[in-house]
């Protein structure tokens, strides 16, 4: 049997590490390593060892990674290793990944982030100035689900010129919700969901006021109350507060453009 050393590799590969400039040194144990051992400056080891233990392997050099990040099921890190969970209720890709899911879902209501979303975009510049574009696959699902059940989340001032832009696609139904700069979008997609399921109460009312029975109602409000609320945004950071985390009824969706899922 191998004689094992550091963090349980062969002491064979860990003497066999060369000297010059091809090795590289583990940001966790401080040991070099050739290349093949190294994946951004964590060797194979230790991240099968911090991966077990519930850490990101990769939190050191990646400003975006969080604890709130991790996939407990998989052990991976939304973040750095580009990771969906549907236990998590979180899932990232572009524009077709989100409407794909959206078909799966059926959700109650999509509530869609606008710069580097929905439009090219970014800085919180109009959309109105400027040669942009927009995401067709996202504009089409929007058209798809119909009055009530869209609404365009953002930190861009520039509310009226959004509402113009989405107006001349034929989406002027579409309600646009600023978030201030400091603020969590967890807010208004929390509200969302309560709308949700506020609606759901008021459909078993009707359906109550219309003569169904009352397995009917329950079903009926069941089946609304179970659809989820499918928020979409590109930057990770507004996906990882602990509200929309912990919330059943919020699907969260990191948006890439340009990148399918796996």
């Amino acid at each position: 049997m191998a004689r094992l050393a550091r963090d349980g590799w062969p002491s064979w590969i860990l003497e066999s590490a060369p000297q010059g400039k091809r090795a590289q040194p583990c940001a966790t144990c401080s040991f070099a390593h050739t290349s093949t051992w190294v994946r951004a400056g964590t060797c194979l080891g230790c991240e099968a060892r911090l991966r077990a233990a519930g850490r990101c392997p990769f939190a050191a050099r990646a400003k975006s990674c969080s604890p709130l990040a991790w996939c407990p099921h998989d052990q991976r890190c939304a973040a750095c290793d580009g990771w969906s969970c549907a236990a998590c209720r979180f899932h990232q890709g572009d524009g077709s990944d989100v409407a794909a899911l959206a078909a799966a879902l059926r959700p109650a209501a999509l509530l869609l982030d606008f710069d580097r979303t929905l439009c090219s975009t970014k800085g919180g510049g109009s959309p109105l100035r400027g040669n942009h574009t927009v995401d067709e696959e996202l504009l089409a699902l929007l058209a798809q689900l119909g009055p009530g059940r869209a609404a365009i989340v953002t930190r861009n001032p520039h509310v009226d010129d959004i509402a113009a832009y989405l107006g001349a696609r034929g989406l002027g139904h579409v309600p646009v919700h600023r978030v201030a700069p400091r603020a969590s979008k967890a807010e208004v997609v929390l509200r969302g969901a309560a709308a949700c399921r506020g609606k759901a109460e008021g459909a078993a009312a009707e359906g109550a006021a219309e003569g169904v029975c009352a397995a009917g109602r329950a079903l009926l409000a069941g089946e609304a109350a179970a659809r989820p609320v499918l928020f979409v945004d590109d930057s990770i950071g507004e996906h990882l507060d602990a509200r929309l985390i912990n919330a059943e009824q919020v699907v969260r969706f990191l948006f890439v453009r340009g990148v399918r899922s796996a």
